[in-house]
């Protein structure tokens, strides 16, 4: 009887144990499932001006719905989707209102910020109605803060996003080049289209040095707008709009659709599985948001496997280095061998004998027959006339 209750207590005790590691192990296997929703943050450049279709809701932060944050929400279907960029938006107007939807169930997080801190606007309107040394020296300026402010503006926003989303993957992006050099264009010169070019490249640097001290992904727009740059006939930015003078130099719906997104979709999203395994996949997913977006492993050789091949040695075989050897020596008897030597006026024949010796013979007068020497053969060597032996036709001694 007391041997069937200690039974049933221990068997008890073990349930309960079972059950409660199922439990923590369920709950942590939800909770990082559960890490799968977007937050988009930034300036204008995420909002999507310049690209219409604003929601009316947002007011004067000028959401788009055909901005690359909602398009990617479409295509892919998060859990959660929180649109909190807006039109001007400085580093410190990001740290005041827009990290609230952040959290720990926060799985992606992608920003563009620091244009406006660096005085976008004011830089375009100098260039636009001043000189030429008037614009370089504005520019001059802005580069100056990227330089010296920035980085700590743009480390306090990073620090804020990581402390509040701890799960999440960041993707910073940055801004495009605004014009396409060498070509005839009516508006700005060229001195001053370089000379912005080379700013959005300093700006650039600057937010992409930042992103990788944090462990953030920066995505480059440089190479998605490249062949669509104002004056490029094909642009994807627009240039000065008088008629609504806050879409000047921004992306269009097509600079939104073909610049910026496919620069958030080639990021890859890595997180950390409650076992300690690193999963990885990839943000371009099909429409329905299925796994058919998941990049399969490609295969090939050890060279592409990270694996170092192995030395592979042409050698013959054993038995066929013997047989050839064999064969030359099997036939030395037969055929001379005839070689040239460039010290002596006319070539000496050299008649390779069956023991490997090598007897140096003179040559016969041209229109003498020659005959081969004793042993030889009198068959005469193919493409040679026959051969013949000096001392043999001087006959014995």
């Amino acid at each position: 009887m007391r041997r069937s209750r200690l039974v049933g207590f221990l068997s008890s005790l073990v349930l309960a144990a079972g059950t409660a590691l199922t439990g923590a192990a369920t709950a942590g296997a939800a909770q990082h499932a559960a890490a799968d929703g977007y937050v988009a943050l930034g300036d204008s450049y995420s909002s999507g001006v310049g690209a219409g279709s604003y929601i009316a809701s947002s007011g004067d932060c000028k959401r788009s719905t055909k901005a690359h944050p909602y398009l990617w929400a479409a295509a892919n279907s998060p859990s959660s989707f929180d649109f909190t960029a807006c039109s001007g938006a400085r580093t410190g107007d990001v740290l005041a209102g827009q990290l609230g939807p952040l959290g720990s169930t926060t799985g992606l997080v992608s920003i563009s910020v620091g244009g406006n801190d660096a005085g976008f606007a004011d830089v375009m309107m100098t260039c636009v109605l001043q000189s030429d040394s008037s614009c370089l020296s504005r520019i001059a300026t802005a580069k100056a803060y990227v330089d010296s402010t920035l980085p700590g503006n743009l480390d306090n926003v990073y620090s804020a996003i990581r402390d509040r989303a701890p799960n999440a993957h960041v993707v910073v992006l940055g801004y495009p080049r605004f014009y396409r050099l060498g070509t005839s264009c009516l508006g700005l010169s060229e001195t001053k289209r370089k000379a912005i070019n080379d700013a959005a490249d300093h700006l650039n640097t600057a937010i992409a040095k930042r992103a990788a001290d944090h462990g953030f992904t920066f995505g480059d727009v440089r190479p998605t707008f490249s062949g669509h740059e104002i004056c490029s006939g094909s642009s994807w930015l627009h240039s000065v709009n008088w008629l609504n003078i806050g879409e000047s130099y921004h992306p269009t719906a097509a600079g939104q659709s073909g610049g910026y997104l496919p620069a958030a979709r080639r990021r890859r999203l890595t997180r950390r599985s409650p076992h300690g395994r690193r999963s990885v996949t990839d943000l371009k997913r099909t429409s329905s948001g299925g796994s058919g977006g998941r990049r399969r492993r490609r295969g090939g050789g050890p060279a592409r496997r990270g694996l170092r091949p192995r030395l592979r040695l042409r050698l013959r075989p054993r038995h066929a280095r013997h047989r050839e050897r064999h064969r030359v020596r099997r036939d030395a008897h037969r055929l001379p061998h005839l070689h040239a030597h460039g010290t002596l006026e006319r070539p000496a024949l050299l008649v390779r004998r069956h023991d490997d010796r090598v007897l140096p013979r003179p040559v016969a007068v041209r229109g003498e027959r020659q005959r081969p020497p004793p042993g030889v053969g009198d068959r005469p060597v193919l493409g040679h006339p026959a051969v013949t032996d000096p001392r043999r036709a001087a006959g014995p001694r």
